[in-house]
């Protein structure tokens, strides 16, 4: 069977010094029917030059200009334009494995919305996490109760979906992503890969750096109205074969230390998610594996926080 055609959307604007380096990642994991939508929205800088000496060799490259419409309305612009069904969300300071697109196109079925997968989340030259994903369905969707869960440059999501769910939105800016995965979970089921889909890049002047605060602020308001009805589909069946998923995959003793997060941030909610025993349960029969999972995680969580907070205090 010929692999499912993807459009690939990259939003770019005043990108000239990075631009190339993530074009050239795309590109090199597309295939012959699959396009880049480059959404080049009011740069001032060399992007468009860069953008069009791209397209010049590769027919796969297709150019989209704006003046300036900003994220969510050159995003929203992108779905319109897109030719194929399914979408790709890349952005052009960060970097993409080769393999990403097969990857994530190895799992789509038509009940599927979002695909996701792991990520190193680049921090900083001497500082990355590796942060593995929820695997099926309902997990990946309720991941999203504690954020940074779910890249928004590493999603392959279906395109109609996305329009039913009524695109990116503008009130919900800087965290037009969350805003839009919380729509979208009650259009389809949201999958995960094992294995990295995006270097995440927490580069200075890009969203994630400069707007933390106001993200924060968007994201708890998105998180604090949302009470889906894919709650009601955990049970211990569905505990037990995410526990059965990961145990094929790698990071397998992360992944459910991160799913035991989840369930306990719904259940401080007052959502009476079962699993946690069950999870516990597991990772005792896995004691070292389990501790050194856990330590990792730890660690990295408090270098991200210290992070953060040295990137808020800074001018």
């Amino acid at each position: 069977m010929r692999p499912e055609p993807v459009s690939v959307l990259v939003p770019v604007r005043d990108g000239a010094s990075h631009v190339a380096r993530a074009v050239a990642d795309l590109v090199a994991g597309m295939g012959s029917d699959d396009e880049l939508l480059a959404l080049d929205d009011g740069s001032t800088d060399a992007t468009p030059n860069i953008l069009a000496e791209w397209a010049s060799r590769d027919p796969r490259i297709r150019i989209v200009t704006t003046d300036g419409v900003g994220l969510v309305g050159a995003l929203n612009l992108g779905i319109r334009e897109a030719t194929h069904g399914w979408i790709a969300r890349a952005d052009a300071d960060d970097r993409y494995p080769r393999n990403r697109l097969d990857l994530q196109r190895e799992v789509l079925e038509t009940h599927v919305s979002l695909v996701t997968g792991d990520y190193r989340l680049i921090i900083s030259k001497r500082m990355s996490t590796y942060l593995p994903c929820a695997l099926g369905h309902p997990f990946v969707a309720l991941s999203l109760i504690n954020p940074q869960r779910i890249p928004h440059p590493g999603v392959l999501f279906n395109r109609d979906a996305v329009i039913a769910a009524g695109g990116y939105r503008k009130e919900d800016f800087p965290a037009e992503d969350l805003g839009l995965w919380l729509r979208l979970a009650a259009e389809g089921d949201f999958v995960g890969v094992s294995g990295p889909v995006v270097d995440w890049t927490m580069a200075a002047g890009s969203i994630t750096h400069s707007r933390q605060v106001e993200q924060r602020s968007a994201t708890q308001r998105l998180l604090a109205a949302w009470r889906p009805s894919l709650l009601d589909q955990v049970d211990d069946v569905a505990v037990s074969q995410e526990l059965a998923r990961y145990e094929s995959s790698s990071y397998a003793r992360e992944r459910a230390l991160l799913l035991l997060r989840d369930l306990h941030s719904w259940n401080q909610r007052g959502e009476r998610l079962p699993g946690e025993k069950q999870i516990l349960q597991s990772s005792a029969r896995h004691p070292v594996s389990t501790l050194r999972a856990g330590w990792r995680l730890a660690r990295e969580a408090r270098q991200r926080r210290q992070a953060r907070s040295e990137i808020v205090a800074s001018p």
